[in-house]
C-alpha cells in the first residue's frame, strides 16, 4: 500500500518544509545503543576478524553524509526557539494535540501512527517536538512577514480549483494479505463457507498496519492504492462483496468491500473557505522560510568548528 513519510505529511499538514529531522539524534542513538561514553569516541566500536573499526571512523563516516545538513538544522532549531522566547510566542498542547490528532486520522488510529513512527525510528515525542518547533516557525513567520490571505484570494482560488476540489467517489475496504496464492485460495474456501472476515485477518493477515482492525484500512479514492488492489476494489459493487484472489507487489489480497460514497462537487462553505485559506497560507511560508531562516542565521553569532 502507498504511504507517504511521517516527515513529508509533517511538512504538508503544517505548510513549512521540515528543517529539523531526526537525523539529528542518529550519534546519541549510537552511542545509547553501544554504551558508548565520550571519553571513548575514538576507541574501538567493532572488530572484524583481525581489523578494527574505531568510534572515530564511525562518526566521521556519519558526519560526511551528512553531518553539515544536521548541523545547520540543530542551529536554526536553536535560533527558532530563541527568537520566539523573545517575542513569548509559545505552542500550546491544545495545538499539538490537533496536529497529532491530524497524523492519526492520517494513518488510522494511535497504534498505526506509532508503528509508522517506529519504521522512521521516531517516537511519538519526537513527532511532538517537531510540530511544536513547526508551530513556533509558523506563527514567528506570520508575524515577521504580515502574511495574510484575503477573501478575493479564497474566492478566485475557488473559481479556479472547483473541479479539483470535489470530492471523489471513495470507498472503504477490509483485505486479507498472505504470502502465496494456495494460502488465498484457503482463504477464498473458507469465506465461502461464512468463515468471519475480521477474525480470518486478524488470524491470518500479513498487513501488521491494519490486521487487528479485522483488515479494514479505510476510505480512499483512485490514485492512492497500488493500481493492481485499487482496480479490483473499485470494481466490488455492494458492501459486503469479495474479490478473487489479487496479487500485487505485497503478496496475495483478499478484498471486501464495506461502503461507498459517491462523488460530491465542491460548494463554497464556510469548511471549504478554511480550507483554502490554510492551503494558501502554507504557500506563502513555504515561500519565505528559506530566505527567513537565512536571515536568522546571518543576524546570529555562530562559530563552528572543524570536527571530521
Amino acid at each position: 500500500m502507498r504511504r507517504m513519510s511521517i516527515i513529508i505529511l509533517l511538512s504538508l499538514s503544517i505548510g513549512i518544509p521540515v528543517v529539523y529531522g531526526q537525523e539529528e539524534s542518529t550519534t546519541d542513538r549510537i552511542k545509547e545503543k553501544y554504551e558508548i561514553g565520550t571519553e571513548t569516541i575514538g576507541g574501538i566500536i567493532a572488530t572484524v576478524n583481525d581489523k578494527q573499526i574505531t568510534t572515530k571512523e564511525l562518526f566521521e563516516r556519519l558526519y560526511n553524509l551528512n553531518g553539515q545538513q544536521v548541523l545547520n538544522q540543530m542551529i536554526s532549531e536553536l535560533l527558532v526557539q530563541e527568537k520566539a522566547a523573545k517575542q513569548q510566542i509559545e505552542v500550546s498542547l491544545d495545538e499539538i494535540t490537533i496536529e497529532i490528532d491530524k497524523f492519526k486520522k492520517q494513518f488510522g488510529d494511535e497504534k498505526s501512527l506509532s508503528n509508522q513512527l517506529s519504521v522512521q525510528g521516531m517516537t511519538v515525542e519526537d513527532l511532538k517536538s517537531q510540530i511544536e518547533l513547526q508551530l513556533l516557525t509558523k506563527k514567528l513567520l506570520v508575524k515577521d512577514k504580515n502574511l495574510q490571505v484575503t477573501e478575493l484570494e479564497i474566492k478566485e482560488y475557488f473559481d479556479k480549483n472547483k473541479d479539483k476540489m470535489a470530492t471523489p467517489e471513495q470507498i472503504r475496504v477490509s483485505h486479507i494479505l498472505v504470502g502465496t496464492e494456495q494460502e488465498a485460495k484457503d482463504l477464498l474456501i473458507a469465506l465461502q463457507a461464512r468463515a468471519d472476515f475480521k477474525l480470518l485477518a486478524k488470524a491470518k493477515s500479513m498487513d501488521n498496519l491494519n490486521k487487528e482492525k479485522g483488515g479494514e484500512i479505510g476510505f480512499f479514492s483512485k490514485g492512492n492504492l497500488v493500481p493492481e488492489f485499487e482496480q479490483v476494489a473499485f470494481g466490488l459493487k455492494k458492501a459486503g462483496d469479495i474479490s478473487d484472489i489479487v496479487k500485487t507487489q505485497f503478496g496475495y489480497h483478499v478484498i471486501r468491500l464495506e461502503e461507498r460514497k459517491p462523488s460530491q462537487s465542491a460548494e463554497f462553505t464556510q469548511q471549504i473557505q478554511d480550507k483554502i485559506e490554510e492551503l494558501l497560507l502554507q504557500q506563502k511560508l513555504s515561500q519565505e522560510i528559506p530566505n527567513w531562516l537565512q536571515e536568522l542565521h546571518s543576524k546570529a553569532e555562530i562559530k563552528l568548528w572543524d570536527l571530521r
